[in-house]
């Protein structure tokens, strides 16, 4: 089973700090086999996870810790869903209506929305398309 989102930046940030996942374990009290099932997207990350590995790989990394991990949870559960209880009937119907067309947008249409999204959104907000790009690519220290 290949490597998560989260997988590939966890295993990227804890190798550049000369942590092995047996010491993660020990750092976070989970066992390394769960540690590398989680990496592999055969466990969810957990929130108690996520944030133990915040503090283990710093707070600069926090953003792209969490929007790995969420990135991963969702091909784990195959599953999106966002809370509309306080959203207003214009938000509710364009969540609707992107809900709709994203299965059937093309890599064009893909680029233009998150082009015309990220001349929008403030840039902790942006698009970026994590399946193309590399661990390597992946924009050190944003914050939330």
């Amino acid at each position: 089973m290949a490597l998560t989102p989260y997988g590939k930046l966890v295993r990227k940030l804890r190798i550049d700090a000369n942590i092995s996942l047996v010491k993660m374990g020990a750092i976070t009290g989970k066992h390394s086999s769960y540690l590398s099932m989680v990496e592999h997207g055969a466990k969810k990350v957990s929130k108690d996870l996520i944030e133990a590995a915040i503090t283990m790989l710093g707070e600069q990394h926090r953003y792209d810790i969490i929007a790995a991990a969420e990135l991963s949870n969702l091909k784990y559960t195959g599953k999106l869903s966002i809370a509309i209880d306080n959203l207003s009937e214009d938000k509710l119907t364009l969540a609707i209506a992107f809900a709709e067309i994203i299965p059937i947008l093309s890599n064009d249409g893909i680029a233009y929305l998150a082009s015309v999204l990220n001349n929008i959104l403030p840039p902790e907000h942006r698009y970026q398309p994590h399946d193309s790009i590399s661990i390597q690519q992946i924009p050190q220290g944003r914050t939330t």
